[in-house]
């Protein structure tokens, strides 16, 4: 018989030749499957394998034989195409050589680490075959996906550390207000959106790095930071003393994913004016500072 699903019927009194009460239970159907001998599969974990750096974790594969017949199989693993420092090998006690019977699974461990080093974006694989022992030809494979536990966080904070910062500027100037944006997790991140409330001075508050670049977007590797100042022109028409508050949104990711943290940022009107507004630095290290303002005539 040919390989596949077989259905058979057996029909009675085709001709209607006989007189009977009910005639629905003159049919009846039978199914016959008809199956390699030797057909064996890989079944993966159902969720992903997502492994945090610098930890090793036991994920469990099942061997499933789909055939007629038990017979010895034998699991190989090619591990070539992972990074170097990751491994993938079985649990103690496993054995890769082991017989299977029709529809009856079997259960392997394998133990996956991950190094310290990897960042949250990295992934790679470990190629399966199983094969039936007595013809190498008859086999099953599986590219079977590895990937680091992606870790996501974003600070951004001003000179107290909390998410306020303070920016002072002359009338007809631009006040300046420092803060740093961090990225927390283990992968790199660039911003999505970057916003800004309406300060009541009127206008919108500018991004800018020390040596005076406007910044839009920011890309950020594992664990990096970046120090930013805001600016706002302060109108002439603002009293000294008086101040504008805006407040600063910036999010990463998208969707589900997205992660936003808020920085109040407030401008003040000032007679005097230092630059830079704010600077941070290592022990005994020489500073300096401009002061800005204007002479009493």
């Amino acid at each position: 018989a040919e390989l596949g699903e077989h259905e058979f019927e057996m029909v009675l009194d085709v001709n209607n030749n006989l007189t009977e009460a009910r005639k629905d239970n003159n049919n009846a159907t039978a199914s016959l499957s008809i199956v390699n001998p030797h057909v064996a599969r890989i079944d993966p974990p159902l969720d992903p394998i997502r492994i945090p750096p610098g930890s090793t974790e036991t994920v469990a594969l099942s061997l499933v034989a789909t055939g007629s017949r038990t017979a010895e199989w034998t699991l190989g693993i090619n591990d070539a195409s992972l990074p170097e420092g990751w491994s993938f090998t079985p649990t103690s006690g496993t054995n890769l050589g082991l017989s299977l019977e029709p529809n009856a699974p079997v259960s392997l461990s394998f133990d996956v680490a991950i190094p310290s080093n990897a960042l949250g974006d990295e992934n790679s694989y470990v190629d399966l075959t199983l094969s039936l022992d007595e013809d190498a030809e008859i086999s099953s494979t599986l590219r079977l996906p590895l990937e680091v536990l992606r870790t996501r966080g974003l600070s951004v904070v001003g000179p107290s550390g909390l998410s306020e910062s303070l920016g002072i500027g002359r009338q007809n100037h631009d006040a300046s207000a420092w803060l740093v944006v961090e990225n927390l997790g283990n992968a790199q991140e660039s911003t999505t959106s970057i916003d800004w409330t309406a300060p009541s001075w009127g206008g919108t508050p500018a991004l800018y790095t020390a040596d005076g670049t406007e910044v839009f977007s920011l890309t950020l590797g594992p664990n990096q930071d970046t120090e930013l100042f805001a600016t706002l022109p302060v109108p002439a028409s603002a009293a000294l003393g008086t101040t504008s508050t805006s407040m600063l949104t910036i999010c990463i990711g998208s969707g589900e994913e997205t992660l936003c943290q808020d920085l109040e940022v407030t401008f003040r009107a000032s007679e005097l004016q230092t630059t830079p507004s704010h600077t941070r630095t290592l022990p005994n290290s020489t500073l300096s500072w401009s002061l800005d303002g204007n002479l009493p005539s």
